[in-house]
């Protein structure tokens, strides 16, 4: 039994310690994925929806440039 234990444990720390994917694509995904939807994505990221959608289909890899400090655009 203990040999059995011991691949059960390897397995399941292998499981749960995954390295956080590098991509936006596949970080993205992993997000949607465990908070179960994109909508719970995006309210837990403070954007849209649909830029959750975009960064999952590949369609944006990097967040959208903001304004300088002090800059008003009217």
């Amino acid at each position: 039994m203990g040999m059995l234990q011991d691949g059960l444990d390897r397995a399941v720390q292998g499981v749960f310690t995954r390295p956080i994917p590098k991509s936006a694509q596949a970080r993205m995904r992993y997000l949607v994925k465990a908070l179960k939807g994109p909508h719970a994505a995006a309210e837990a990221l403070g954007i849209s929806r649909r830029t959750v959608e975009r960064y999952d289909r590949g369609r944006s890899s990097s967040p959208a440039r903001t304004s300088p400090p002090g800059w008003n655009a009217k």
